[in-house]
């Protein structure tokens, strides 16, 4: 779940969001300059669906691990 928007010094908004990657690490990502707490809750909410289902590529998967997750 993404924390709560926060307010920046230069009147924009930021926000953090938070993922489960495929291999159990937890991951995080911080981005500011949303106009709006909305537009950047809007934002994470997306960020981490997108991320959360992302399987590896095949130039970082092994040939080890894809036997082991089979």
């Amino acid at each position: 779940m993404p924390t709560k928007p926060r307010k920046t010094a230069t009147k924009g908004w930021s926000v953090r969001a938070g993922w489960t990657d495929i291999n159990g690490n937890q991951q995080k990502c911080t981005k500011s300059g949303f106009s709006s707490a909305r537009d950047a809750m809007e934002w994470a909410i997306a960020f981490e669906s997108l991320n959360s289902k992302k399987a590896e590529d095949a130039y970082s998967l092994t040939t080890e691990l894809y036997l082991e997750r089979s």
